[in-house]
């Protein structure tokens, strides 16, 4: 092999990132940097030329955003079975990353056989979900990474024997210490498999992103009429953005009642509700993202489908009110087919190691190896200091324009920009809606991403500096406290929100491109009066957050 690229690519990374081991060793300031992290990759190509449109094609992957060491440990702890109560699982089980991201099960099998409550999303391209699970209880990839290991139908262990097992193998010891200041942590664990999941499961090549991309002879003439069916009769209404999907929620049966036509339903059909208790969430389910769709079935949150065909038909009757004629189907299957790939990140991982090995030996040869069985436990161990990943500015918006200059490098000088991103995050979270609104911007992506903004440093403000007084420290954090709490509360009327909006154009669809089965004018007028009054209702409630007031409460407070 070649490493003349690899060591060009190695240096421009070693130049361009700090070492982690540089980090300080106040807890506080690890705090909020975990709780900081980056901006949510949803937001994604947004200068794109087509960034406006339905939809985008991803970014490419960048091996300089990759920290090889921290790669290969999340890659061990996500085949690590000694994670599970019974060492019988890990992670790869349900979610099989060189196959579909997924099990193929109608539901997962945990610990002990225990049979699990709805199916199994894939965890390719997941990092661009807006949130994780169907019903949303997990915000980010390291968020969603600790909840398997501690939910009792699949890993069923508890954070503290994790922790435990971790801290007894000496080789994880090692390759913790190497990466984190502070060693094994429950942070620590959920960000080194959040970064392997983000490189490892990304799918950037297929047919429709080299289509997507100018090539138009990648799609052929029957998958090129099922992405123009699929467009014309509202199915991007809800599968939109980068995605084709993963950035809202929406009623499974919004227009036609699915339950209890199909079956009765049954508790693990509550979707969204499970969590906000409002009858209104009731089988409100995240709409998932349609890449590699075509090797992920069964599938809906109940793995009732089994094929693209049945799971086409049906979406269409009840979420868009629609029969579709089997030439309709078979298009439009033909082009989900054509948004299969293989995960690059796997395919990349002989250069990661490469690279990693580089990253501790220089361009000299092999040391010893450290033991044990994982990727990272491969590598040979010289002692060099391991580099981190980009460092995350500290107010980067996908949507708006960056701060120009370096990422401040000091708690408090973070502490001071992350209060100062609130205000301009929550003026463009309302510039997105309004822009969805007006049918400026066709899809939902840039809501979800400055929401995720100001979610993201509402979570950092939770920890001021260590150095700060008791009573300036207690001040910041009451007024942090209440800043998350109206952050995360926009989650709903957000989602409230562009249910309306999908369903408004399910509407216009009718409308513009209507069958033998689509409603009359008059019927079509009835249907929209409830959805746009529903829109204008979630839109106030936006706009009346008091994102304002509570950010100056940080004013009386001393830092």
């Amino acid at each position: 092999m070649n490493l003349r690229p690899t060591i060009a690519l190695l240096a421009l990374t070693m130049l361009s990132t700090p070492a982690l081991a540089q980090d300080p060793a106040d807890p506080a300031w690890r705090e909020f940097q975990h709780a900081l992290g980056a901006p949510a990759p949803i937001g994604a190509n947004a200068d794109h030329p087509l960034a406006a449109s339905l939809v985008r094609p991803f970014p490419a992957i960048d091996l300089v955003e990759v920290n090889p060491r921290k790669y290969l440990l999340g890659s061990d702890l996500y085949h690590e079975r000694a994670l599970s109560a019974d060492n019988s699982i890990g992670c790869f089980i349900c979610h099989a990353g060189p196959m579909s991201g997924t099990d193929g099960r109608t539901v997962p099998r945990g610990v002990a056989q225990a049979e699990g409550k709805v199916n199994a999303l894939s965890v390719l391209n997941a990092a661009f979900n807006f949130r994780q699970f169907w019903n949303g209880r997990a915000i980010t990839l390291a968020d969603q990474a600790l909840m398997p290991l501690v939910t009792p139908h699949e890993m069923a262990n508890t954070l503290e024997q994790v922790l435990a097992t971790l801290q007894a193998d000496r080789a994880y010891v090692d390759e913790f210490t190497a990466l984190y200041p502070d060693g094994i942590t429950s942070n620590n664990l959920a960000d080194a498999i959040a970064h392997f999941e983000r490189t490892s499961f990304a799918v950037t090549d297929t047919p429709f992103q080299h289509f997507l991309q100018g090539d138009t002879t990648a799609l052929t003439e029957q998958e090129q009429r099922g992405w123009q069916r699929f467009q014309d009769i509202g199915c991007g209404s809800c599968h939109n953005g980068i995605g084709l999907g993963g950035n809202s929620y929406q009623k499974l049966g919004a227009l036609q009642p699915r339950f209890p036509v199909v079956r009765e339903p049954g508790p693990n059909d509550a979707g969204l509700a499970e969590r906000t208790n409002r009858a209104q969430d009731l089988y409100v389910v995240k709409v998932p993202s349609l890449h590699n769709v075509a090797v992920t079935e069964p599938y809906l949150h109940d793995g009732s489908l089994d094929s693209l065909q049945s799971v086409t038909a049906e979406m269409a009757r009840y979420q868009l009110g629609r029969e579709l004629s089997e030439e309709d189907i078979g298009d439009i299957v033909a082009f989900l087919v054509a948004l299969n790939g293989a995960p690059e990140g796997l395919m990349l991982e002989g250069e990661i190691m490469q690279l990693a090995l580089l990253q501790d030996c220089g361009d000299g040869p092999e040391g010893s190896s450290s033991g044990g069985s994982g990727l990272a436990r491969e590598q040979s161990d010289c002692g060099t200091e391991p580099f981190a990943g980009k460092p995350a500015p500290t107010d980067s918006s996908p949507t708006g324009p960056s701060l120009s200059g370096p990422a401040p490098t000091d708690h408090q000088s973070a502490y001071r920009a992350a209060q100062a991103t609130l205000l301009p995050a929550f003026a463009r979270l309302q510039d997105a809606l309004a822009n969805v609104d007006s049918g400026t911007v066709a899809h939902f992506d840039f809501v979800q991403a400055e929401h995720l903004e100001l979610i993201r440093h509402a979570r950092a403000l939770q920890h001021p500096p260590s150095a700060l007084s008791a009573a300036s420290r207690q001040c910041l954090q009451n007024g942090a406290s209440r800043l998350l709490q109206e952050v995360m509360l926009l989650e709903l009327p957000i989602a409230d929100y562009l249910q309306a909006r999908a369903m408004l154009g399910v509407v216009e669809a009718h409308r513009t491109a209507p069958g033998l089965d689509s409603p009359s004018a008059a019927a079509l007028a009835a249907l929209r009066a409830p959805y746009q009054s529903a829109a204008t209702e979630a839109l106030q409630s936006i706009n009346d957050t008091p994102i304002g007031a509570v950010a100056g409460l940080f004013a009386a407070c001393p830092l």
